[in-house]
């Protein structure tokens, strides 16, 4: 059964500024509108819905700021419907987006200024639906298990380290953007909504199917024939060939060095495209990925109790693949003996199992 929401789009700051023309879509659908002259659109949602919109009005850019035309846009923003606004307007207000500075700041594109992360220099906004839905995963991570918090920080903390002269290189150049959003952001943002799915959402079958299907879409088959190679030499600690693409050369080497970014990073962009190109189940990639989790590199609270409270919280991530959950248990249980008894009480190993 559908329900419908109109989205009345406004200037955040200036409320009483109605964005007529304003770009409202569903990504991954062909779902689309437009925002009438009173800055209004009706949205009708279907119950299996993905219940995330983006609302997007970009601008005329020069790079000259004093040019008659020039206008920078607005900032992209998300926008979660639900049932409960059914009938309702829900106001959606965008920030503009500051002006480029003409001595050597970025022009073009949707008006969004370009920060010091990868992930936003390639997609071009601090709010496109790639940089919130990553917060937003983040953060729901951190909600379900300390430990599984701790080791999505232990890869920022890494992400942090090469990523802003990287996108810094991104900087004006269109091409590698363009390369580095669609052979690397694209197809992790994909892995990691579906993960997010299995793990900490417990999804139903469609959903899954769908996040299987965005997956595959991420990865085109052309363009894994040549990436995927790539990766591979770059997991193995092998050098690329001459001919690899400068992105790759500039960015892969540095997640390999780096223990956690190449479980969080390398890892499943390897994984995600060999699900693509040769026809390998996602869901059993993603949990063979999520069994060789770091976690034992991790500190670990000192009172018992609490170890075994986080561990609890953690082993609900592998409710979808229990097998999973025995893998990364046997491989915690050989790190840290002193711990049997919580994984042990927590469902990571057997008690028959044990030598």
């Amino acid at each position: 059964m559908a329900y419908t929401v109109t989205i009345r789009v406004v200037d955040c700051n200036s409320p009483t500024t109605l964005l007529a023309g304003a770009f409202i879509f569903a990504p991954g659908t062909t779902f689309s509108r437009t925002a009438d002259v009173n800055g209004e659109a009706i949205i009708p949602v279907l119950d299996d819905f993905d219940y995330i919109i983006t609302v997007r009005k970009s601008g005329v850019q020069r790079c000259d700021p004093a040019h008659p035309d020039h206008d920078p846009g607005y900032h992209d923003k998300n926008f979660v419907l639900d049932k409960s606004q059914d009938g309702s307007i829900q106001t959606v207000c965008l920030n503009p987006a500051p002006a480029p500075d003409p001595e050597g700041a970025e022009c073009g594109g949707s008006g969004a200024t370009i920060e010091c992360f990868i992930v936003t220099a390639a997609t071009g906004s601090n709010e496109s639906r790639e940089v919130t839905g990553l917060r937003r995963l983040r953060e729901n991570v951190r909600a379900k298990s300390a430990l599984a918090g701790r080791l999505i920080d232990a890869i920022y903390d890494d992400y942090a380290g090469f990523s802003p002269q990287i996108a810094s290189e991104l900087k004006g150049d269109t091409l590698s953007r363009t390369v580095v959003l669609e052979s690397v952001v694209k197809p992790l943002f994909a892995w990691y909504v579906l993960a997010g799915k299995l793990a900490i959402g417990h999804a139903g079958p469609d959903t899954v199917q769908s996040g299987v299907r965005n997956l595959i879409d991420a990865c085109p088959d052309y363009l894994g024939k040549t990436i995927l190679p790539h990766l591979e030499s770059i997991r193995k600690g092998e050098g690329l060939p001459k001919h690899a693409p400068a992105q790759f050369v500039e960015l892969v080497p540095r997640i390999g060095q780096l223990p956690f970014a190449t479980w969080g990073i390398l890892d499943p962009l390897i994984r995600a495209w060999r699900s693509a190109t040769q026809n390998l189940d996602p869901v059993d990639q993603v949990a063979q990925w999520l069994a060789n989790a770091p976690i034992e590199a991790l500190s670990l609270p000192d009172n018992g109790k609490l170890l075994e409270k986080e561990l609890g919280a953690l082993t609900h991530f592998f409710d979808f693949r229990p097998g999973a959950r025995a893998h990364l248990g046997e491989r915690l249980a050989a790190q840290w003996p002193h711990a049997e008894q919580a994984l042990e009480s927590t469902g990571f190993i057997n008690p028959s199992q044990k030598r």
